[in-house]
C-alpha cells in the first residue's frame, strides 16, 4: 500500500512538473518583453513630455506613477500566465493599497496638497517663493513635499 502510495505522488509530481515547466517559460517570456515594452513606452512618454514642454515636477510624478501601473500590470500578466487567480492579485493588490494607506496615513494630506501644487501650479521649480518664514528658490516639487533652497 505505501509503494502505491508513493508511486502515486512520483506520478502527480511528475505531472505537475511537466504542467508547470512551460508556465515558467511563458512567464520567463512575458518578462523580457513586458520589460521592453515598459521601456519602449516609458521612451515615447517622455518624448511626449518633451514635445509638450511638460513642466518638470509633473514629468516626474507622471512618469513615476506610469512605471508603478506597468510594472503592476507586468506582474499580474506573469501571475496569470503562472497561474494565479485574479481573484488572489486583487485581494493583494487590495491589502498592500490599505497596509500603504494606513501607513502614510499622516502624508495623505502632503500628498493631496502635492498634487494640488502640480495641478494649479502656483509655483514651478526655479521660482523665488516666501512662505510663512521660509523664503528661497524651489529646488524640486516632488507629490509628497517641496524643497526649497533657503
Amino acid at each position: 500500500m505505501l509503494e502505491r502510495l508513493l508511486d502515486h505522488l512520483k506520478t502527480e509530481t511528475f505531472d505537475n512538473f511537466v504542467e508547470f515547466v512551460p508556465r515558467i517559460i511563458y512567464a520567463l517570456i512575458f518578462i523580457a518583453i513586458g520589460v521592453f515594452v515598459i521601456r519602449f513606452i516609458m521612451r515615447s512618454l517622455r518624448r511626449i513630455m518633451d514635445r509638450s514642454h511638460t513642466e518638470l515636477s509633473l514629468r516626474r510624478f507622471i512618469e513615476s506613477l506610469s512605471i508603478a501601473v506597468l510594472y503592476a500590470i507586468l506582474a499580474y500578466l506573469i501571475g496569470r500566465t503562472i497561474g494565479i487567480k485574479a481573484a488572489t492579485f486583487i485581494a493583494a493588490f487590495s491589502a498592500i493599497a490599505v497596509t500603504i494607506g494606513l501607513a502614510l496615513q499622516g502624508s495623505l494630506a502632503n500628498f493631496a496638497g502635492g498634487l494640488l501644487i502640480l495641478i494649479f501650479k502656483p509655483f514651478k521649480i526655479g521660482d523665488e517663493v516666501i512662505i510663512e518664514d521660509i523664503e528661497g528658490e524651489v529646488i524640486d516639487i516632488n507629490i509628497l513635499y517641496t524643497i526649497i533652497d533657503d
